[in-house]
């Protein structure tokens, strides 16, 4: 009923998404991106 306030972003990492202390969280994120450019890139 809210979308014109809170649009679903079909892309990105879902909130409360609990890291381990070990892990690098902008590297977490980065990869998906990465693999979805690169699949964008192989279609072509």
């Amino acid at each position: 009923m809210d979308l014109d306030k809170n649009p679903i972003d079909p892309h990105g990492i879902a909130p409360d998404v609990y890291l381990d202390k070990n892990v690098d969280a902008l590297a977490y994120t980065i990869a998906p991106i990465k693999q979805l450019l690169n699949n964008e890139q192989a279609a072509q």
